[in-house]
């Protein structure tokens, strides 16, 4: 679905085939575990992502024009640059978003990638300076609102190697295949109990208890609300509450809040093989849940500056060793994208290749909504606009602007949701541009 009636997206690994009397859409791609079992050597799974990981960079290196890197500083992004690097008979541009807030400062580790491979380095400091009309352009690109504030940081990657550069690597897709988001710790362990309560093997309940210490000591309070979050609304709601946890805010008007119908999750089964409750979550992920809309905000955002995105960790090989490897390899303990550690052990810097956060684009908006950013924001979420949609209740708009600005609550993405949200508003129903002002 798309916010226009009756235009739809393409869904991922489907192509459209269009006669003079109708049309259809067919997928031409999907995991078959059978057939990677054939394809790929398990026996030896290092070396063979290894060997997947080489070629997909080469392959995509392949350009008549000048190419570069997206580089974060975090594992996915610095393996890139660290094939590319080998491949090249020169130094490789790397392009980097870096802040100076607490928290959200990865400037050591984007300084530790570019002096191991003596990258060409270039860092932007984006800041909250022309906040809206930079987000109403993006916007106009996405033509739909965006859900988390790390697109900003990237259009200001794009805006840096505009000029520069007209093919731009990323490490997208290594969190999806290989377990590097902390939500996914929830089912590993559901695997190895699972493993325990069909083998009665007390060393799988050992093992359970080992791991999951490790995992509890690395991401603490948010444990269990961050496992069972995929899996249940209404019981993850109800856990919440007895937990003491503050909901997820709706800022709906009533009226609006009873009328909407959201579509359902896809029910198409997992292929065949998948299993274990990690492999499934991963693979909704890849073609569902995840990559499809961050695939979405890259390319928008690429394209914005006349530039050509290529994710070769997403290769269809990579995607279809990692999704049949068993959990082991994507979790052990507090150590997440196993695999993938082990195979850039000998390249990449130490320190990078240990990192146990995940950041991915952080953009220090929590902060800024405290700060100089709120009156701005607050006067534009809360100001009336008859041309507006009746989709938002401003006076609960208001009681959780105020509640993030004391710092009892981290609500910025969902103030983020809502700046994007009327902004699309503004630009797509309005008639308002993309560039401030009216058109």
């Amino acid at each position: 679905m798309t916010l226009f009636d009756r235009i739809f997206h393409l869904p991922p690994a489907h192509f459209l085939l269009i006669s003079p009397d109708s049309y259809r859409s067919q997928r031409y791609w999907d995991f078959d575990e059978k057939k990677a079992a054939g394809d790929y050597d398990y026996l030896h799974p290092k070396e063979t992502l290894r060997s997947l990981l080489e070629e997909a960079v080469r392959l995509q290196l392949q350009s008549d024009v000048a190419v570069g890197t997206c580089l974060s500083g975090g594992l996915d992004s610095s393996s890139v640059v660290a094939l590319a690097s080998s491949m090249l008979s020169h130094p490789m541009k790397s392009f980097s978003s870096v802040y100076e807030e607490p928290g959200y400062d990865e400037g050591h580790f984007v300084e530790l990638a570019t002096a191991a491979f003596r990258a060409e380095s270039h860092i932007i400091h984006p800041t909250s300076d022309d906040f809206l009309n930079t987000l109403r352009r993006i916007t106009w690109h996405m033509d739909e609102p965006t859900a988390g504030p790390g697109v900003y940081s990237q259009w200001f990657v794009m805006q840096e190697a505009h000029n520069k550069v007209k093919v731009l690597l990323d490490g997208q897709g290594g969190d999806e295949l290989l377990g590097g988001y902390h939500d996914y710790f929830f089912p590993y362990l559901l695997c190895l109990w699972n493993r325990f309560r069909v083998g009665k093997d007390p060393r799988h309940l050992a093992r359970m208890a080992r791991e999951g210490l490790q995992i509890w000591q690395l991401v603490k309070e948010n444990f269990l609300f961050m496992g069972l979050r995929p899996f249940a609304g209404k019981l993850l709601a109800k856990v919440k509450a007895r937990a003491g946890a503050s909901p997820s805010p709706s800022v709906f008007c009533a009226d609006f809040e009873r009328e909407i119908a959201l579509p359902e999750a896809e029910t198409r089964a997992c292929p065949s093989g998948l299993a274990d409750p990690l492999s499934r979550r991963l693979y909704w992920d890849v073609v569902r849940d995840s990559i499809p809309a961050l695939l979405h905000y890259e390319d928008r955002n690429s394209m914005a500056f006349g530039i050509e995105a290529r994710v070769p960790l997403l290769d269809h090989r990579i995607v279809e060793f990692c999704l049949g490897l068993s959990p082991e390899f994507k979790i052990r303990g507090d150590r997440t994208k196993f695999l993938l550690r082990e195979v850039m052990s000998d390249l990449l810097p130490r320190e990078i290749v240990d990192r146990r956060d995940k950041k991915g684009y952080p953009t220090p908006l929590a902060i800024w909504l405290r700060d100089g950013l709120y009156p701005e924001i607050r006067e534009f979420l809360l100001s009336p606009n008859l041309q507006e949609p009746p989709v938002f209740d401003r006076n609960k708009m208001d009681v959780l602007l105020k509640d993030h600005r004391s710092g009892r609550r981290d609500l910025s993405s969902e103030v983020f949701r809502w700046v994007t949200c009327k902004l699309w508003f503004q630009v797509f129903l309005e008639g308002g541009s993309a560039f401030g002002g009216r058109s």
